[in-house]
């Protein structure tokens, strides 16, 4: 018989640190652990007097506020107004503005015709547009949609004309040896290659829609998040105010949030190559 070690080798305690310190460094743990530091900090100068609890109410309060809207409804029926007004807003503003700029950058002629047209409507600002597009649309859903649509097409548009301006020649000489038509072509190597730069103007568009969505709202609303918000403030409501605002700030970062899934969905390769290069 062989006889068993008598003892093993010891074990190293540094491995129970590897993992907690691994999950920092690759994963946002290390972000969330500073953002719950930061209520925490908070919430302990409001009990102990250091903020002025009146300005600025604790974050248990604005928990409790945010818990009890959300359980009449009244958060949840805004929050559905506020996404409706973006979500149609959204997809016909960047349908355009992808069409559009798909269009003007493969044709220098429709380019000469349009791009005065754009760089005169493009730094007029959406808030200046709100009053004079209710003397045609008035107050109603018609009148939010439109105006996200506008501000989402800009973002879109102009990424998705850089991105196809970028092709190389040599990508679109292939597409003619292969005796591809206009239509194969844009749809097979130009759209592929702008999709990149596309998606960067879809995600920045998907911030600037919610923010358009809240403004029309605040300006021209009687429901809807942005309407929610500005009654909260005109009633002094401070805290379901700052319930309003906890609400948009984690919707802003869930949608961003699906954006990037549906991204390594339709552009693996990319999603895949941009990590890497941040690892």
């Amino acid at each position: 018989m062989t006889d068993l070690p008598a003892s093993s080798a010891p074990f190293d305690t540094a491995v129970l640190w590897r993992v907690p310190l691994r999950a920092l460094k690759e994963t946002r743990l290390s972000g969330w652990l500073l953002v719950l530091g930061g209520f925490a900090a908070w919430e302990l100068g409001s009990r102990y007097g250091l903020i002025q609890s009146q300005t600025l109410p604790s974050v248990s309060q604005i928990i409790t506020e945010w818990v009890a809207n959300l359980k009449s409804g009244a958060l949840g029926e805004q929050l559905v107004v506020t996404l409706r007004h973006m979500g149609f807003g959204y997809v016909i503003g960047s349908t355009i503005g992808i069409l559009v700029g798909l269009a003007m950058g493969q044709s220098k002629r429709l380019w000469r015709l349009l791009e005065p047209l754009v760089e005169i409507a493009r730094p007029v600002p959406l808030s200046a547009l709100i009053p004079l597009l209710i003397l045609f649309l008035g107050i109603d859903d018609p009148l939010k949609i439109t105006v996200v649509s506008i501000g989402a097409f800009f973002p879109v548009f102009m990424n998705t004309f850089a991105g196809v301006r970028s092709v190389s020649r040599t990508m679109r000489d292939t597409g003619a040896t292969f005796g591809l038509s206009p239509l194969q072509a844009t749809l097979q190597i130009v759209l592929p290659a702008a999709a990149p730069m596309i998606f960067v103007g879809l995600r920045y568009a998907l911030t600037v829609g919610l923010v358009i969505a809240l403004v029309s709202e605040m300006i021209a609303g009687n429901d809807g998040m942005g309407y929610f918000v500005i009654r909260a403030q005109q009633n002094l409501s401070v805290v379901q105010l700052f319930s309003g605002v906890f609400t948009l700030a984690f919707l802003g970062y869930a949608l961003n949030f699906v954006f990037l899934i549906v991204e390594r969905i339709v552009l693996p390769w990319h999603a895949g190559s941009a990590r890497r290069h941040a690892t």
